[in-house]
């Protein structure tokens, strides 16, 4: 009989020997056999971002097509947010235009604290745990002075989850967070043959300048195209990304 744990768990440490040690408990002076068997063996990567910001509301836009109500909930002119949130990068980047690449990532810790409760209830949106995320990074590059953008979104389909559902009504409205910023590192070089991310230059918090946020909620027409309902907006507040491993 086995008396050692199954299946076994060990620990590889680098350019040194692992030992496995197997204990079996006889009743008589019996054989041990033992059979061969392959073990497939498969490495997955995954790299968190880390996105950390401060943001100050100074605009908002209401549609005229907004709910009734909603621009006395959401006015949020003055408020203030601290915002951290962190991503798994998953499946691969892909070219999203000819100077753009993105990946798909999953949210696996935000954190919010405010001086106020408008934009706050968006975020909450936003946030729950059927929302996408994405990573951009785009080469804009010109003359002596690289310049990449980063851009960073993530957003919800569905309906309201939070007090907003007093005056959103309807099943499907989408609640985005977007956050862009330029970088001078050259991060990215594309060309039509090869795509190369250099994340090396992201390994330490790099911030963001002449920056763009936005939260907004927006409902899809009968053609196809997306009307923002509410939008609110901060500018030029730097804000510090980082991909920890890649």
């Amino acid at each position: 009989m086995l008396l050692s744990p199954n299946p076994a768990t060990v620990e590889i440490t680098e350019h040194q020997t692992t030992s496995l040690t197997l204990s079996f408990e006889l009743e008589s002076l019996d054989t041990i056999v033992f059979s061969n068997g392959s073990l497939d063996v498969s490495v997955d990567i995954t790299a968190p971002v880390l996105w950390n910001d401060s943001v100050q509301i100074e605009s908002e836009n209401y549609r005229a097509e907004a709910p009734e109500g909603l621009s006395t909930i959401l006015h949020a002119l003055g408020e203030a947010y601290d915002i951290s949130i962190d991503s798994f990068m998953v499946d691969n980047w892909y070219h999203l235009g000819t100077n753009t690449v993105c990946i798909h990532t999953e949210r696996i810790r935000h954190e919010v604290t405010n001086s106020g409760e408008g934009v706050a209830l968006v975020l909450a949106e936003t946030l729950g745990e059927s929302g996408k995320s994405r990573v951009c990074v785009t080469d804009n590059g010109e003359g002596t002075v690289p310049r990449n953008d980063i851009s960073i979104t993530h957003w919800r389909t569905g309906p309201s989850i939070t007090a907003l559902n007093g005056v959103l009504t309807g099943t499907e409205y989408t609640f985005t967070v977007h956050r862009v910023g330029s970088v001078q590192d050259e991060i990215l070089e594309l060309s039509p043959l090869e795509t190369r991310l250099d994340l090396q230059q992201l390994l330490q918090p790099t911030l963001a300048s002449g920056s763009f946020f936005s939260v907004s909620i927006s409902i899809e027409e009968e053609n196809g195209e997306f009307t923002n309902l509410y939008t609110a907006y901060a500018f030029d507040s730097p804000f510090s990304v980082r991909f920890s491993s890649f």
